[in-house]
């Protein structure tokens, strides 16, 4: 059996990201599957914080559609590049709301190394990362991928207890690179 425990969140929040969870990787529990013990944490500040920054890569979003556009400026192409690059930031989201909605607290941490990883990508300054790097700071006023970054990482370090004993957990918190 998978180290997958029960994370319970207030359901207004998890009603709230409801959109994030659905169908995210069309997870499914296997049927043979004994249930886990819940074990009670407590993510609604830092979910709070996740559909606020959603909301602000969203609007950074809705500024590169079509519809935003009113003339044929020369900005077409970095338009569409960005509209690439922030809606990918989002999608990646999905996976971390199918762990939540199923409590896999090992997958929770495993998800969000992985955003990590991929929001650190997005500010890198190396050759194959700058596309990237240029769209977010064209949309710096609108949110920043360090917030993102911060959140993933909340979320990860309230979660990894479950995963670890304490002691490791607090070893492992202190040791991660921001």
């Amino acid at each position: 059996m998978s180290n997958a425990r029960k994370v319970f969140l207030s359901a207004g929040v998890l009603g709230a990201l409801g959109w994030l969870a659905s169908g995210a990787l069309n997870f499914k529990r296997d049927n043979n599957e004994m249930p886990v013990e819940p074990i009670a944490v407590n993510l609604t500040a830092e979910l709070a914080r996740l559909v606020e920054f959603s909301g602000k890569v969203a609007a950074a979003i809705g500024v590169c559609s079509a519809y935003a556009l009113r003339s044929d400026s020369g900005d077409r192409p970095r338009q569409r590049e960005d509209l690439m690059w922030l809606s990918d930031a989002l999608h990646r989201l999905q996976a971390l709301g199918a762990y939540i909605g199923h409590g896999s607290a090992d997958q929770i941490v495993h998800a969000c190394d992985g955003l990590i990883a991929t929001y650190q990508g997005y500010r890198a300054k190396e050759p194959k990362s700058q596309k990237a790097s240029e769209c977010f700071e064209r949309h710096a006023q609108r949110f920043s991928v360090d917030d993102g970054i911060a959140i993933f990482a909340a979320i990860r370090s309230k979660v990894l207890s479950l995963v670890m004993p304490v002691k490791e957990a607090a070893d492992a918190t202190e040791a991660e690179p921001l």
